[in-house]
């Protein structure tokens, strides 16, 4: 049984997952009209489909999505197209998700998201084969909403929605230790010691490859801090303040969906699962701010996105937590876009978009902590 007796009976109720894993795709081929039409069924649509189109979207860096439009055999109410992730054709990318990213994913859809006051796309099935680590994930697509550009940034109008709607994620389990009995999501308080130090060995173990790999971007302030965190990784985890609860990990504006159009049901919804963990949770919003907007727009709107989601987590039942308390832990929590931007440029794929969205986060997010006094 995936659920231990001590979580929240809120916490207990699955959407179904489809078996066996060699229905699972290990490459867009393996995307066929039976397969599409297996799964649509067992997400409880009476349809058929006589044939696919299918082509690659998004630019995630440790998985490969898709866009399957089928033709249908008969007018129904299936869905005129789904969004396919399944595990990255490339070994580095591959090899990164295989520590546990496909699997957080997999298992958020299946046991948390529906659950959870926090928009993110609908799951029609979600599984994994936990020896090979080929996944699939059939979401709802959310087309005509538009990914953001990291490179690019966002207003403050799409930082706002972002804000408050991870709250949803947050306030529903803040400082609950039912969390600690999910294998699959966290280590329990008594071994996080551990794995903060193996995370923080890869973090001493690939920063030095990424300063000398992107140098001629950097500047001494840059260095200081990718060396400093490097060094003091593990010390910096356990300044949480006490606070936890579930957190998206990578909550930034290339991760967001937005409609284009204000009376939207769903103004904004959140994809890319792959590092929820149990922290404290303001290190979303830190990261959002911090990665997703220039410097000078990010000061002129921190206090009031900060105060936008202090208020959201109060409207969803979290008390015992004043604002100054709040920006404290986002003050605190700016480090987490070093932790994000040096693994994920160094344990996935290289490319010259990767290469050009890594320094844009890492050079806004440097410039916030030296705004904040962090370092």
């Amino acid at each position: 049984m995936l659920w231990p007796r001590s979580v929240p009976t809120s916490l207990t109720r699955r959407i179904p997952a489809m078996t066996p894993s060699d229905l699972i795709p290990n490459s867009p081929d393996d995307i066929s009209s039976e397969w599409l039409t297996a799964v649509l069924t067992a997400a409880g649509y009476e349809t058929t489909i006589s044939s696919l189109r299918i082509r690659p979207i998004g630019t995630g860096q440790m998985a490969s999505s898709l866009r399957v439009t089928p033709v249908y055999t008969a007018n129904n109410d299936a869905p005129r197209s789904v969004v396919v992730k399944i595990a990255s054709s490339d070994p580095d990318s591959r090899q990164a998700g295989a520590r546990g990213a496909y699997l957080k994913e997999v298992r958020f859809y299946q046991e948390l998201a529906h659950t959870l006051p926090v928009a993110t796309p609908r799951s029609f099935w979600a599984d994994i084969d936990t020896e090979t680590n080929n996944f699939v994930i059939v979401l709802e697509d959310m087309q005509p909403a538009e990914q953001g550009d990291q490179i690019a940034g966002c207003g403050p109008a799409s930082v706002y929605l972002a804000a408050t709607n991870i709250a949803g994620l947050h306030a529903p389990h803040w400082c609950d230790h039912g969390l600690f009995d999910l294998s699959w999501l966290t280590a329990p308080p008594a071994e996080r010691h551990q794995g903060h130090a193996e995370v923080k060995a890869i973090v001493a173990m690939v920063t030095p490859g990424f300063i000398d790999r992107h140098r001629d971007r950097l500047t001494p302030t840059h260095i200081s801090h990718l060396e400093w965190f490097a060094e003091s990784l593990d010390t910096w985890l356990l300044n949480d303040g006490g606070r936890f609860a579930l957190t998206h990990g990578d909550h930034r504006v290339d991760n967001l969906l937005f409609s284009n159009t204000t009376e939207a049901p769903r103004p904004v919804t959140v994809v890319d699962w792959q590092t929820i963990a149990v922290r404290n949770p303001v290190a979303d919003i830190s990261y959002l701010l911090g990665t997703s907007v220039d410097p000078a727009t990010r000061r002129e709107i921190e206090n009031g996105v900060v105060q936008a989601y202090h208020q959201a987590l109060g409207e969803r039942g979290v008390d015992n937590y004043d604002f100054d308390m709040c920006f404290d832990d986002y003050r605190n929590q700016t480090p987490h876009a070093l932790l994000l931007t040096v693994l994920g440029s160094m344990l996935t794929v290289q490319t010259d978009r990767g290469d050009d969205m890594f320094m844009a986060m890492l050079h806004r997010s440097s410039q916030q902590m030296t705004d904040l006094g962090v370092r």
